[in-house]
């Protein structure tokens, strides 16, 4: 749930259990500060009381996302493609794309209006390096 060994034990020997499967229901889930994909969040809100730790950095890229959404822009992520905070970002764009490296860029269609956003626990100097 979180990159501390120790409070994961801890939080284990409290009886909190990784979910396992996303069929789930009855339960109280806890989502990660990473976030979760926007369809895998309603699913387990179907049937589930969730109670949404994300982590406020990345509440406010989907803040960002959202008016990006609103003004029908791109979105363009700096960060790594299978990381579940990037994946819960381009969940909920409408049209967004991933960039790890410099040759992401040229995947990217020239003829739009882009927000760009970063994988919150990003270095910056692999920031710097993809947007100078």
């Amino acid at each position: 749930m979180v990159h501390n060994d120790r409070v994961n034990q801890d939080l284990k020997d409290l009886g909190v259990q990784d979910l396992q499967s996303d069929q789930v229901q009855g339960a109280t889930i806890i989502t990660r500060s990473h976030g979760l994909d926007l369809q895998r969040l309603k699913n387990f809100q179907k049937s589930n009381k969730v109670i949404e730790t994300v982590c406020p950095y990345v509440k406010k890229i989907y803040d960002r996302v959202q008016e990006a959404n609103q003004k029908d822009y791109g979105v363009l992520v700096l960060g790594m493609k299978n990381h579940p905070e990037v994946e819960g970002i381009l969940s909920r764009a409408r049209e967004g794309y991933v960039v790890s490296g410099p040759q992401d860029l040229e995947k990217i269609p020239k003829n739009k209006n882009y927000v760009l956003v970063s994988q919150t626990t990003n270095r910056k100097d692999f920031f710097n390096s993809l947007v100078n």
